[in-house]
């Protein structure tokens, strides 16, 4: 007569590591056929240099020097009476023609030129804009560049270092 042999299965603990180890090789493929999210930084804001004076005599036109916020505050100086344009957050309106601009916790007073006296731009908390205009110091209001102001805006040049004299002004994202 024949023997029947009988065949054991392996212990269980061969199982269970059997497990461990596909699961493990499983995750394994997943992570590396998985794409990586690109990191998304903006670029730096890049600073045209300041133009060296022009001789008296010359009849150059003048340049607009593209200059953040953060900059013009930190250095005043640099940009009195000088053309500037940038972008910028609105941070405050606390008058009909006067807003701040923020950038890098840095505000700067921006005073609408007499040319919007008669047309109206609606500037809000939180927009974005690209301004042009001119840097003045505070001791400097020209009624002739601003028009008539408002009591309220006139007390927001005072109590700042430097304003700027918006010529253009345009919203480019709405909060």
């Amino acid at each position: 007569m024949a023997e029947v042999y009988d065949k054991k299965s392996p212990p269980m603990w061969v199982w269970i590591v059997g497990v461990i180890i596909a699961l493990i090789v499983i995750f394994l493929i997943w992570n590396w056929m998985r794409p990586i999210a690109p990191v998304v930084t903006s670029p730096p804001m890049v600073t045209a240099p300041a133009p060296a004076p022009a001789p008296a005599a010359s009849t150059a036109p003048a340049t607009t020097a593209v200059a953040p916020v953060a900059l013009i505050v930190a250095v005043p100086a640099d940009y009195f009476d000088r053309d500037v344009s940038g972008t910028a957050r609105v941070a405050d309106v606390p008058t009909d023609r006067g807003f701040y601009l923020e950038e890098n916790g840095r505000r700067m007073l921006a005073i609408l030129g007499k040319d919007f006296t008669e047309k109206q731009v609606n500037v809000n908390a939180g927009q974005m804009v690209r301004v042009s205009g001119v840097v003045r110091a505070s001791s400097k209001l020209d009624e002739a560049e601003v028009g008539s102001l408002q009591p309220a805006t006139r007390d927001l040049i005072t109590k700042e270092p430097v304003y700027l004299v918006v010529k253009q002004v345009e919203i480019l994202a709405r909060p």
